[in-house]
């Protein structure tokens, strides 16, 4: 089993509709980042630069049971990437993360406010709805990797603006005592995933401890 823990590929899609208005231009000129959070969480984020600084448009973060994101055959997988496509003046950017046996997409167009948010587990769509970043960036889904039909989802906004040092999940999860609650930096692995496992243990161990000092950072 291939094992990649916090994978981060940049989705910088240049020169895509620079005039377009709405969110698909905002996410397809941004950067997009996955990785493991804590125990019990992934995420997906999507920032852009403003004046050098990272900036939030938009975050998901998947919770499930501690460990959910590792047990086989999904393995601790996080990759994600972009693709964009232009025609007719209207510019229609996706951009993926795969992690935990999950696939979330966001899926935008360049005339339009909103953004199509799915999360698939293999065939079956477990979230399928349209979230505007202006009035909330963060998008909470809980119940995900169990046997659970639908997950829960709330939605809030945070200061987009990302100040300090760190992965961009943290960073944004410590602007929200609610957002940081809800990772729960208190849960464990179980012992299933033992340290000597090499990554599937060690490595996901010390990037929940990096992941959680971050996030116990100044808010």
């Amino acid at each position: 089993m291939r094992v990649v823990i916090g994978v981060v590929v940049a989705a910088v899609l240049a020169g895509v509709a620079a005039a377009a208005q709405g969110a698909g231009a905002l996410l397809a000129a941004g950067t997009g980042a996955s990785g493991v959070l804590t125990a019990t969480v992934v995420y997906a984020a999507h920032t852009h630069l403003d004046a050098g600084a990272d900036t939030l448009d938009l975050l998901v973060l998947l919770r499930g049971e501690p460990g959910w994101y590792a047990h086989t055959p999904r393995g601790a997988s996080v990759l994600t990437g972009a693709t964009s496509n232009t025609s007719d003046g209207r510019t229609i950017a996706s951009y993926w993360v795969n992690g935990g046996g999950l696939t979330v997409t966001l899926g935008t167009d360049s005339t339009l406010p909103t953004v199509h948010l799915t999360i698939a587990s293999g065939n079956a769509m477990l979230v399928d709805q349209q979230v505007a970043p202006e009035r909330e960036n963060v998008v909470l889904v809980d119940g995900v990797g169990g046997d659970a039909a639908t997950p829960r989802i709330s939605t809030v906004r945070v200061d987009p603006r990302l100040p300090g040092a760190g992965s961009v999940g943290a960073r944004a999860v410590r602007r929200l005592r609610r957002l940081v609650d809800f990772v729960q930096c208190g849960t464990t692995l179980p012992d299933s995933i033992p340290d000597e496992q090499g990554p599937l243990g060690r490595s996901l161990r010390n990037a929940i401890t990096r992941s959680c000092t971050e996030i116990a950072g100044a808010r």
